[in-house]
């Protein structure tokens, strides 16, 4: 439901919605359980780095860094991710 708020708004409330809803939302993403969540989540969030070029780029990185770095989910998410690009 957000990734679909995101675009059919985001023309107008992009810095909005990436400040106030998708960073403080996102930004615990790295303590989700739901391997399936996470990856649909961090889905999410490079599309919006690789169709934006806001002020708020290294904060989606940093979650996405997070991630990354969790023990407990670092092998798939990394594979996931050199798929990805």
């Amino acid at each position: 439901m957000l990734e679909q708020t995101y675009s059919s708004t985001k023309e107008i409330y992009e810095s909005e919605l990436i400040e106030h809803i998708i960073i403080p939302h996102f930004s615990q993403l790295q303590t989700e359980d739901d391997q399936d969540i996470q990856l649909i989540s961090l889905d999410f969030l490079i599309g919006i780095l690789v169709e934006t070029h806001s002020k708020f780029f290294p904060a989606i990185v940093e979650v996405l860094v997070n991630c990354i770095c969790n023990p407990s989910h670092a092998g798939y998410l990394f594979i996931y991710l050199l798929i990805c690009f």
